[in-house]
């Protein structure tokens, strides 16, 4: 790993097979010389994706960003079919990856609290993440994810404008007091 650079999906399959050993992000980044410790899970996520997904990555048809989101849903249990469907909507509705990861995030979690409940889908899936419930589900975490993200942006715009009218305040108070010298 640390002599040649290696495919997303060779990566994948190291970095999974060390968490699989125990290894935890920060065991491995600070093996590896890495500072961000989140790259070793989400790069490792790809281990859990379809084989289509997976050839996808190679041919480079699909980011590797969308990529490493879907397969932390495929980890926590999505089938083929749902983990396809992901990708469709990822690319039918354009989504930046931070709202696409936002997406995943809330279907893990959905996921998990199944999980801590005790519900299971088919073949022992949680949160049947291969049925239509969980579409519906990903539709409205979409919803919550872009309100979240708009209003991210928002905040941005305000901020920036805030500090403009500020430093032309400043300015013009200089402006003033060199008058008044």
């Amino acid at each position: 790993l640390k002599t040649r650079k290696h495919e997303p999906l060779e990566e994948a399959k190291i970095y999974a097979e060390m968490f699989i050993d125990g290894l935890t992000a920060n065991e491995i980044a600070s093996e590896l010389d890495r500072s961000d410790p989140s790259y070793y899970v989400r790069r490792a996520s790809l281990y859990y994706l379809c084989d289509a997904l997976k050839a996808a990555v190679r041919d480079r048809s699909l980011r590797v960003e969308y990529a490493e989101a879907i397969g932390a849903v495929a980890k926590a249990g999505a089938d083929a079919k749902f983990q396809l469907w992901l990708r469709d909507m990822a690319y039918r509705k354009r989504l930046p990856v931070g709202v696409f990861r936002a997406l995943a995030d809330g279907l893990v979690r959905k996921a998990a609290q199944s999980q801590s409940v005790g519900a299971k889908g088919p073949a022992g899936r949680l949160f049947l993440l291969n049925s239509d419930a969980a579409t519906d589900a990903a539709e409205e975490m979409l919803a919550e994810a872009s309100r979240i993200a708009a209003g991210r942006d928002a905040w941005r715009k305000l901020t920036a404008a805030g500090k403009a009218v500020l430093r032309r305040h400043q300015k013009r108070q200089l402006q003033i007091d060199d008058d008044l010298v």
